[in-house]
């Protein structure tokens, strides 16, 4: 089998410590009943490889919106290695989502490496998943993407231009209040579709609610971890026929990472 290496260290040794976060949270949510499912690739390599995508750097899961408050409220209180980030705990976290860090370790990504005081470690990606009208989508995605932007110019993502230079002036306090309304703006209007607003990506769709009713455990990489019974469904959703491989030239990490430390214990 081919090997793959970021920054000259094995993508396994890497994934082994991504897998030693996800265990991290699945504990958590197990002991306070918190609902999520693992998604995209990381469901994908689960449903094919009972672990990773050979070529995958990265893990995601996905959390319906209040069981996600709700661990980004009972995470920081627990002593595991592990830190909550997100753009309430660091103004240098553009993202609209969680990162669940193992501290002590740096996953570097060129895309922000230039926020030199930015937490860099080694992550899995945790999803709010919000309530969505599917024929008002495309007008809320527009929205959520304009204050992402607006942030994304504040932090110097883009050419520091005259244009970003004026939006830095906008209060951090106000965008992000902004970009709460706009991601949660269905909650509670009986919809029964949920979705990665936060991440409002075209090649992501919603998803029933009803699904997060059914949970199941899927074998990952050496351990146990959740997701929508109605996984099958899901993966057809977001990759269609899965038969095969992808073309070789595909077959390669997705993140640009300058940078990696890991903890030696692991």
């Amino acid at each position: 089998m081919k090997m793959y290496e970021i920054c000259g260290i094995d993508l396994k040794k890497i994934q082994a410590q991504q897998t030693k976060i996800l265990k991290a949270f699945d504990k958590i949510c197990r002991e306070n009943n918190l609902r999520y499912s693992i998604e995209g690739g990381t469901l994908l390599g689960a449903y094919k490889y009972q672990g990773f995508v050979p070529w995958d750097d990265d893990v995601d899961v996905v959390m319906p919106r209040k069981d996600y408050e709700r661990f980004l409220s009972i995470a920081p209180k627990v002593q595991n290695g592990m830190s909550v980030h997100t753009y309430k705990n660091d103004k240098y976290m553009v993202l609209n989502y969680c990162k669940y860090r193992m501290n002590g370790t740096v996953y570097k990504e060129k895309l922000n490496a230039h926020l030199t005081k930015m937490d860099h470690g080694l992550f899995i990606d945790v999803f709010p998943l919000d309530s969505v009208i599917p024929e008002k989508l495309q007008k809320q995605k527009k929205k959520v993407r304009l204050y992402f932007k607006i942030r994304w110019s504040k932090l110097g993502y883009r050419n520091g231009n005259i244009v970003d230079k004026l939006l830095s002036f906008i209060p951090d306090k106000w965008l992000v209040y902004r970009i709460e309304k706009a991601v949660t703006k269905y909650n509670g209007k009986n919809s029964p579709w949920i979705y990665e607003i936060c991440n409002a990506n075209d090649k992501f769709n919603p998803i029933p609610e009803e699904w997060f009713d059914t949970l199941v455990n899927m074998p990952f990489n050496g351990i146990l971890v959740k997701a929508v019974g109605e996984y099958r469904q899901y993966i057809q959703s977001r990759f269609g026929d899965i038969s095969g491989e992808p073309p070789e030239k595909d077959q390669k990490p997705s993140h640009q990472i300058i940078e990696v430390k890991l903890k030696d214990e692991y």
